[in-house]
């Protein structure tokens, strides 16, 4: 913080991480501090900074997209804020004395809260519908959605998350399930759905229970689906994050593998039709998966990060030295890198893969995919790679995202016929 002098004070002394520093109507400074194990909201007036609340819960996530905002100063100095409890998302108003009122929305998903007026406005998404632009009138504490992405979807078409929680190494493993939810499309016979295991990017991101078309086109195919918030994910507090501190491509890995054992053993899944898929830092926890467990009949990777020293070196200006936290420096942990980097370690994964890349990528080079396929093929695996020309890091062209898709499902659905032929 500068102060009138010139002189400069940090609002932390290194042991906590600080977010979306706003100032107030007030003239004061309010942000988000995670010393006290969420991150909370704070005031600073002059030499002054005090919590402004106690909850048990995080107010915000992890700024990996630029101009996010979770809290906005509203009328009688009052704070609009957005709190994330099991990855939930839901709308508290903060008043200067620190007592705190749930504001009724139907969103789960929240972020970009902005002010007019008397009105918030933000971006939200529910469990049963894509995400619109509410408006919440504040005064009378009514909400309404005034711009949304698209048509609803069919109600008896959604499938609905459900939480579930398993045991894993470091501690419960949180996660959704979504069941298959379709009328006219019938499972195989008697026996529990396939399960696809979806490890999200970030990796220290989240997923959130809102409406997923990517989610939803599984289990409109009879597919399961459960999105795993591994240990390192955020919106279960500091210390959930923590559990990704120097353990990358270890935690995640070990979370994905026990979530998909604990299904499993509760019949809510075909053990024997279990898949695993990931984007980007999760297309890292799908290979590594692979490599230490032979649970899956297979991963499906997208613009999936294979060399860890390599991405410490491409990666944007925004993530520079964000492997230090995850894995630790690379002169000194140089074993680690390599240990956990699938491009090394190709020979050790025996269950096919579908590999997604766009040949645009700056991120993940085409180059990276074409070698972690080539690398399976020549030690006995199988590789199946699709390049998307033009396409970065991440499908934005419609007939792509949709072609991506219909691949996966097919890839999938060979794979449990030739099994169930077998």
């Amino acid at each position: 913080m500068e102060l009138d002098s010139g002189r400069h004070e940090p609002l932390t002394d290194g042991d906590s991480s600080i977010i979306e520093p706003r100032w107030a109507r007030d003239g004061a400074l309010y942000y988000l501090d995670d010393r006290a194990g969420w991150w909370q909201l704070y005031r600073q007036a002059g030499d002054s900074s005090v919590r402004i609340c106690d909850y048990p819960a995080d107010i915000g996530r992890p700024p990996w997209q630029l101009a996010q905002a979770h809290h906005v100063n509203a009328r009688d100095d009052g704070t609009i804020a957005v709190s994330v409890d099991s990855a939930r998302c839901s709308l508290v108003d903060i008043r200067p004395s620190g007592r705190v009122r749930n504001i009724e929305v139907q969103e789960v998903d929240i972020t970009q809260l902005q002010v007019r007026g008397d009105d918030v406005w933000y971006l939200g998404s529910r469990e049963d519908r894509p995400a619109a632009i509410c408006r919440v009138d504040t005064d009378r504490g009514t909400t309404e959605r005034v711009v949304d992405e698209g048509a609803c979807p069919d109600p008896d078409c959604v499938s609905r998350p459900e939480p579930v929680m398993a045991s894993g190494p470091q501690g419960i493993v949180h996660g959704h399930l979504y069941r298959p939810c379709c009328p006219g499309t019938r499972g195989p016979g008697d026996r529990p759905p396939p399960l696809v295991v979806r490890a999200h990017g970030g990796p220290t991101a989240m997923r959130s229970p809102a409406w997923n078309p990517e989610v939803q086109f599984w289990t409109g195919h009879g597919i399961a689906v459960v999105e795993v918030n591994y240990g390192g994910s955020s919106g279960h507090g500091r210390s959930y994050r923590e559990r990704l501190r120097r353990r990358w491509g270890i935690a995640d890995r070990d979370d994905c593998i026990c979530m998909a054992k604990t299904l499993a053993a509760e019949g809510l899944c075909d053990i024997q039709e279990m898949f695993i898929a990931g984007n980007s830092a999760g297309g890292l926890t799908v290979l590594n998966a692979l490599r230490h467990s032979d649970l899956f009949r297979a991963g499906l990777c997208r613009w999936a990060v294979t060399d860890l020293a390599r991405l410490a070196t491409l990666t944007h200006r925004f993530e520079r030295g964000y492997l230090d936290f995850l894995v630790g420096d690379r002169k000194t942990s140089a074993s680690c890198y390599a240990e956990r980097s699938p491009a090394a370690h190709a020979h050790e994964i025996t269950a096919p893969v579908l590999l997604i890349q766009g040949d645009a990528d700056r991120i993940v080079p085409v180059s990276q995919a074409t070698a972690m396929a080539d690398a399976m093929t020549v030690n006995g695996g199988k590789a199946e790679l699709h390049i998307y020309p033009g396409e970065g890091h991440g499908l934005r062209r419609a007939e792509n995202i949709r072609s991506a898709a219909e691949t996966e499902l097919a890839f999938v659905r060979g794979l449990i016929e030739h099994q169930g032929s077998g």
